[in-house]
């Protein structure tokens, strides 16, 4: 006890460290208190080969419906690869003989005037008829509210803000943020798969949402004359070439973690159940053929005594007195 006493200062400080001790005895006690006394109370009542297979099948259902639950509602667990947009290519000069991705070789660049405006979000239903169209295709303009997102990864490119090196496809002209300035965007695939909508909430056809496409229009920024305060807003050059960038919407993996448990657990569960089913049918086979021998072989033979052919004793009647 003095022992302990006089490590309790050394044992706090081991179990509060949080990157991987703590973590190891938080799982221990889990398995232990929780599976754990499951299946010591089921190894004492129907056996430990039996108790395990019971144990198993309920901690595998109930691990495959928690993960079912956890896909689509909110989650602040740090898993999956949340959404985020890929740079795929920075043009400068003539768009149409020089872009590569296929999805974004249909931009009108000829007539982007004639561009769908941006896309309108969803209304609100009444409860009696929540049904409502979210199909889209074609090109739309972005709106100036939510093009900040692509134009900050985009940033990472122009401006090399990221300081990570780039392939040949997305060499930028520019070498910092104030050399060039955002001129207008443009989208495409952003409900790409969606079937219908309940009320607000959007039903995509599974595996067919197909890619989401923004292109950025930029051009170069005019010298800026600064007479002291704060500088003045820059303006393009409209004389120059656009200078376009090409993103698209990785949708990440923030789902796939929680799809992979139910899917491996609910296997697990079902190869469970099904050992669990064979066991019964061999049981009870083997108790009908155990049924089946004692009353064949039970009777009285032809000398009149229970054996076969009379040689077997003569079993005493339950309830003979002696």
């Amino acid at each position: 006890m003095h022992l302990l006493l006089s490590h309790a200062g050394l044992l706090a400080a081991t179990f509060t460290w949080d990157p991987f001790i703590r973590g190891v005895v938080i799982t221990a006690l889990f398995v232990v208190l929780l599976p754990g006394s499951v299946y010591l109370v089921l190894s004492t009542d129907v056996g430990g080969r039996l108790g395990f297979l019971l144990m198993a099948a309920g901690m595998s259902g109930m691990l495959c419906l928690l993960s079912l639950l956890w896909m689509p509602l909110a989650s602040t667990a740090d898993i999956g690869r949340p959404n985020s947009w890929k740079p795929l290519e920075v043009i400068t000069g003539d768009y149409a003989s020089q872009v590569t991705p296929g999805g974004a070789k249909d931009l009108p660049i000829g007539n982007l005037a004639g561009v769908k405006p941006p896309v309108k979000d969803l209304s609100t239903k009444h409860w009696y008829w929540p049904l409502q169209s979210c199909s889209d295709s074609g090109w739309h303009k972005i709106d100036p509210s939510l093009i900040n997102d692509p134009e900050s990864e985009a940033d990472k490119i122009l401006a090399n803000t990221s300081g990570a090196l780039v392939g040949p496809t997305l060499t930028s002209p520019y070498t910092a943020a104030s050399d060039y300035v955002y001129i207008d965007g443009f989208q495409k695939g952003e409900n790409g798969g969606c079937l219908f909508a309940v009320s607000r909430h959007k039903i995509y056809v599974p595996l067919a949402r197909g890619a989401h496409y923004v292109v950025l229009r930029v051009l170069p920024s005019l010298p800026v004359l600064s007479l002291g305060g704060a500088p003045p807003a820059a303006q393009p050059d409209r004389s120059k070439p656009y200078t376009y960038v090409i993103l698209v919407r990785n949708l990440g993996s923030v789902r796939q973690p929680q799809a992979m448990l139910s899917i491996s657990m609910g296997i697990t569960f079902l190869v469970i159940c099904y050992i669990l089913h064979t066991r019964d049918k061999e049981k009870e086979a083997a108790d009908a053929a155990a049924a089946a021998g004692d009353s064949g072989g039970g009777g009285a033979g032809p000398g009149g005594t229970g054996g076969p052919g009379g040689a077997g004793p003569e079993r005493e009647k339950v309830g003979a007195g002696v």
